[in-house]
């Protein structure tokens, strides 16, 4: 699976480095199957889908990404999550993310 994400609302010139870290987190959350990270159990998405109708599939996996975006990368919200193929069957996640505009640094508190 190839995850293109996009950021939306994010000024690229200025946060370039924060926009890299958040891609680089959620892709990894994403990439990772839920159950196998040792020190968090919770961390990742489940695989369980693989096998059910394609609309069933993404919608649970929509889901479940949209909820651990939110629980492991508080920085962003997902505003959409879209489905492609690509050129040689594989499925393409498109992923945008906005702005977590009630989130505060810890520092900032």
């Amino acid at each position: 699976m190839r995850i293109d994400t996009e950021f939306i609302g994010f000024d690229y010139q200025k946060e370039a480095g924060t926009i890299a870290e958040i891609k680089r987190n959620v892709e990894t959350l994403i990439n990772t199957p839920a159950g196998t990270c040792p020190g968090d159990r919770n961390y990742g998405v489940s695989i369980d889908y693989v096998g059910q109708p394609g609309p069933i599939a993404q919608n649970q996996t929509a889901i479940e990404i949209v909820e651990k975006v939110e629980e492991y990368e508080p920085r962003v919200v997902v505003v959409n999550i879209d489905f492609s193929h690509g050129d040689d069957g594989n499925v393409i996640l498109i992923i945008r993310l906005g702005r977590n505009e009630d989130y505060v640094e810890e520092d900032e508190e």
